[in-house]
């Protein structure tokens, strides 16, 4: 059965780290031991992914039953964080199911920090802030823009600043 054999401190850990889980764990449930609760159990698919929780894009696995999220864990397939995340990766699954979370942009329509603002479509916004760019080009110039890429998003905002003309790869640098 076993190639090697099992040797006296390996049985004293297996067995301190079961009787530890025992100890510290959460009990099972009585209906969770009968048979058909685990034949009828949809135990989840495990979705690969990207966390965007920070700037590193680490590979996370989302496991997903019956179209809830209930676990993120690191991918140990992943070559940047072999499986590994972070506490702001763990609180993806916060952030997802945040009552409070943003799912549709806002418009201020009061004074600032009257703090009343309207749901809009997102044309309507694209729309709202490609005319304010506009309005800003016209009146103080494409330098009067700056641009910090940073992080996995930055792709998309930097093709937006090049057709706005902020970005220019052929500029000479600071220095010069």
């Amino acid at each position: 059965m076993f190639k090697k054999p099992i040797t006296r401190r390996a049985f004293l850990k297996a067995a301190s780290g079961v009787a530890a889980s025992l100890a510290f764990g959460v009990p099972v449930p009585a209906h969770a031991r009968k048979r058909e609760w685990f034949e009828n159990y949809n135990f989840g698919v495990d979705y690969p992914g990207i966390c965007h929780m920070c700037f590193w894009g680490c590979g996370i696995k989302a496991r997903v039953v019956n179209g809830v999220v209930e676990k993120i864990e690191g991918n140990p397939e992943h070559p940047l964080n072999q499986g590994r995340i972070c506490a702001r990766g763990n609180s993806g699954i916060m952030a997802l199911y945040d009552p409070d979370r943003l799912k549709k942009p806002l418009v201020r329509v009061g004074k600032r920090g009257e703090n009343k603002f309207k749901a809009v479509s997102w044309n309507e916004a694209l729309d709202l802030v490609t005319e304010r760019l506009e309005k800003i080009k016209e009146k103080y110039g494409v330098k009067s823009i700056a641009f910090f890429s940073h992080g996995a998003g930055a792709s998309f905002f930097k093709r937006l600043f090049r057709a706005y003309g902020v970005i220019n790869r052929f500029a000479p640098s600071f220095s010069q």
